[in-house]
């Protein structure tokens, strides 16, 4: 299983790649400012049609191979976005079946967010950011006091960023938080829907499932009204600032300080310095979102403890032994009587055992503990000698047959199903499967058979 550490080589290498193609595209920025001003400051004064022609037909060549890069570097993140999907996508989902992600924020989806975050705009914003000083700069060569009227209003559109992420930033966590619980109340009651139709308890269910939605509702509307209200402020901040410059620069024309052309170059320049700013607040959330579940996803998969290959056994004959087993519940309260305690039996190869008693004596939980579905707090299980733990899981698991309290057929075709999603399952195989368990003339009344 991949973990997110083994992703570095992969990261900086994208880092250097996009962060290439960020510096060709910036530069190709500069094209329309230095057009403008080669077409105030020398076509118009000489009135030359033929140095206009030829400014154009480069800026138009250039433009293009901006377009072009701009194309290729949305194209490389898809496929980084994929790559750390693909890398990461097996471990996640294994990870994603575990008991304590049942019903709660799923690592699938924490994956599905940080691979959106890669294929969305917000990495270009992230990557444009370090050329504002650049952008600065070059209002510093064209006269000082349009770079101190830009400064100015990027030292604004930061304190914006500020305020904005101390606005959303809590509201936004306890907003996740609510989804989440209102998600595994979702499954909780949907698994156990006849139980609230027969006890009348629908409508109970439902204002529980309610009062998390609503409240995760009210929070994301918080955070998302007050997204909204610095959006707007800073694309109102930044216009202020175009007129501002645009005047400023006019200012500087009378005063013979500079060229007529350099007006709209200069506002161009102080433009792009300001763009990324003001893009940065509004793809704030999405940043802190990605953020946040690449947190849970590093986190989850770390703790994970890694899988060394295993060494193949012989195929299992079935003599099961149990010594000392016990188990208690995950969440038990200290105090809590353990549901299992000191077991200890053995059960030889073909024979067929029994196990019986009343409800809650833990019965189904001992079922589990003998197929590696849950693991014992404390003690063995062997199967031909060999600790469960130290067996393949899927060479075991293709010997067990094992009949949860809880039967659902998964997504796919009953073929599918019986044949436990093998590809190289032949059809006879599944066939013969399906009639030991007499399920083989119930299947044929099927519309489409095995293929239902």
């Amino acid at each position: 299983m991949t973990r997110p550490s083994g992703l570095r080589p992969v990261f900086l290498r994208a880092i250097a790649d996009v962060g290439a193609f960020s510096v060709l595209i910036n530069i190709l920025l500069l094209v329309i400012p230095l057009y403008l001003l080669q077409v105030y400051d020398r076509v118009l004064p000489s009135s030359s049609i033929e140095t206009l022609f030829y400014l154009s037909l480069i800026a138009v060549l250039a433009l293009a191979f901006l377009g072009f890069l701009d194309a290729v570097r949305a194209i490389y993140t898809h496929r980084v976005a994929a790559t750390v999907d693909r890398k990461l996508g097996a471990g996640t989902f294994a990870l994603s079946l575990a008991a304590k992600h049942a019903g709660g924020l799923s690592p699938l989806r924490d994956l599905a967010s940080v691979c959106a975050f890669i294929r969305s705009r917000g990495v270009a914003v992230l990557f444009d950011l370090p050329f504002a000083p650049v952008f600065l700069a070059l209002l510093y060569l064209i006269h000082p006091v349009l770079f101190w009227v830009t400064l100015a209003g990027t030292v604004l559109l930061v304190l914006l960023v500020v305020a904005n992420q101390l606005a959303i930033g809590r509201n936004d966590a306890l907003s996740v938080e609510r989804s989440a619980l209102a998600a595994q109340a979702e499954q909780v009651f949907a698994r156990n829907a006849e139980t609230l139709r027969a006890m009348g308890m629908v409508d109970n269910a439902a204002r529980v499932w309610g009062r998390y939605v609503g409240e995760a509702l009210i929070l994301h509307d918080r955070s998302a009204s007050a997204n909204a209200i610095f959006s707007g402020a800073s694309r109102a901040l930044r216009m202020m600032l175009q007129l501002a410059i645009l005047g400023a620069g006019a200012w500087l024309v009378v005063e013979g300080q500079m060229t007529a052309g350099m007006i709209f170059a200069s506002s161009l320049v102080s433009s792009r310095a300001l763009q990324p700013l003001d893009q940065l607040i509004g793809a704030w959330r999405q940043i802190a979102d990605a953020r946040r579940a690449w947190t849970r996803l590093e986190r989850s998969l770390a703790a994970q403890p890694a899988q060394s290959r295993r060494l193949a056994l012989p195929d299992p004959l079935g003599a099961i032994a149990v010594q000392d087993l016990f188990f208690m519940a995950p969440n038990a309260q200290p105090g809590t009587e353990p549901i299992l305690k000191r077991l200890n039996f053995q059960i030889g190869a073909g024979e067929a055992v029994a196990i019986v008693g009343p409800s809650g004596a833990g019965k189904s939980t001992l079922a589990r503990l003998l197929v590696g579905a849950a693991q014992p707090t404390g003690g063995t299980v062997r199967v031909d000698g060999a600790d469960l733990r130290s067996w393949d899981e899927n060479q075991l698991g293709r010997k067990i047959g094992y009949l949860a309290q809880e039967v659902e057929l998964f997504p796919g075709s009953i073929g599918d199903n019986v044949a436990r999603f093998d590809p190289n399952a032949e059809d006879a195989a599944i066939v013969e499967a399906a009639r030991r368990a007499e399920a083989h003339e119930l299947i044929l009344t099927l519309r489409d058979g095995y293929q239902t």
